[in-house]
């Protein structure tokens, strides 16, 4: 179908794995869509996948992703309840479902559309790199079937301006969270903690430094430097003032920073991660992410709070917005610190990925 999708709201980010974060990309038809789906969700989805797109007034609103398994015909009215808040959230009025799946499966896919409590905008599957329609009313000349997925350069382009393709595959997006070189990782440790301990008010300010010059990428870091960074993150105060930062500078610091942290110090980072993932619309990465955190130490709280969200299906933008409304009130900071020195983010958009109530993602 050759119906255009404009992507989300300037508001809001959506990133993740080097995950780009647009605004204003227009998706034009099906094959752009189908396209633009890996860099909406960080990943390339594998044969399985079920992708729901929900759009609200011509624009992309929430990204979804659930395992295929969970189309069995007494599983299927369950699923649809699972979805009915984030898709409430996201004010969506209808709906793009596209399974990546054979054309045996094809019915189950159908049996999903038939049940779905909004109106299905458009049907399509993909196999083996192809794309068809299943529900184009125009017949094959206006979607060919068995198409190669390709997508045109000047929707790719600024979907990876700001960061790297998408990863291969779902466990490949969180390679972001694995160490760096075990010497580099060893000289950091070697120097904490610090002693004696800087203030909290100097901690955070080497930390919205560090983020103010991540504006346009990642930043290498001495040891000295990254040691600063890691003990000010240990520091409650200073990690939850900056939960609230969500941009792409975020995204390169904390990705950057934990590749120097030893296992003592990785869960704050990681938990930062895990929320600016989830604020930029990447809940699969949200949870790998506080899972990780959780892992070295189980007790940390952070981490299950954003395992709560991502089980509560909260959208993004109101996560955003409680963050901001919460860290307002951080005591031992001054105010003008928790909301700066931001940099302005590049351009931006939100698809909130990987709805939780899939298999168990957001």
């Amino acid at each position: 179908m050759n119906a255009s999708f404009p992507m989300d709201d300037p508001n809001y980010a959506s990133s993740g794995q080097g995950i780009p974060s647009v605004n204003g990309v227009l998706l034009r038809g099906s094959r752009d869509l189908v396209a633009a789906v890996p860099y909406m969700l960080g990943f390339h989805p594998g044969p399985g996948t079920l992708i729901a797109v929900a759009m609200c007034e011509g624009r992309i609103s929430l990204t979804t992703y659930v395992e295929a398994a969970r189309l069995d015909l007494h599983d299927i009215p369950g699923l649809w309840i699972e979805l009915a808040r984030p898709l409430t959230q996201a004010c969506a009025q209808h709906l793009v479902l596209i399974g990546y799946l054979a054309e045996a499966d094809e019915d189950r896919l159908q049996v999903f559309v038939a049940t779905s409590p909004l109106p299905v905008f458009e049907v399509l599957r993909v196999e083996d790199g192809r794309w068809w329609s299943l529900s184009c009313p125009n017949g094959p000349t206006c979607c060919p079937p068995g198409q190669r997925v390709v997508a045109d350069p000047a929707v790719v382009a600024p979907l990876v301006a700001a960061a790297d393709a998408p990863a291969a595959s779902r466990a490949g997006l969180g390679a972001c969270l694995r160490p760096g070189p075990a010497e580099q990782v060893s000289a950091v440790a070697r120097l904490l903690p610090l002693t004696p301990a800087p203030p909290p008010v100097a901690l955070y300010q080497a930390v919205a430094d560090a983020h103010a010059e991540c504006v346009d990428g990642p930043v290498r870091l001495t040891a000295d430097r990254a040691a600063v960074l890691l003990q000010a993150v240990t520091i409650v105060n200073v990690r939850d003032a900056a939960c609230v930062w969500h941009d792409d500078a975020a995204w390169w610091l904390w990705t950057t920073l934990i590749r120097y942290a030893p296992p003592t110090h990785v869960p704050p980072v990681a938990a930062l991660i895990a929320t600016t993932a989830y604020q930029r619309g990447i809940t699969v990465l949200a949870q790998m992410a506080a899972e990780h955190a959780l892992a070295i130490d189980p007790g940390y709280g952070l981490g299950h709070l954003v395992l709560d969200i991502v089980e509560a299906q909260i959208h993004p933008a109101t996560v955003r917005r409680g963050f901001a409304r919460a860290m307002a009130e951080i005591p031992d900071l001054p105010a003008d610190w928790v909301f700066g020195p931001a940099p302005a983010s590049g351009p931006r958009h939100d698809t909130a990925s990987d709805v939780p109530g899939g298999d168990g993602d957001g």
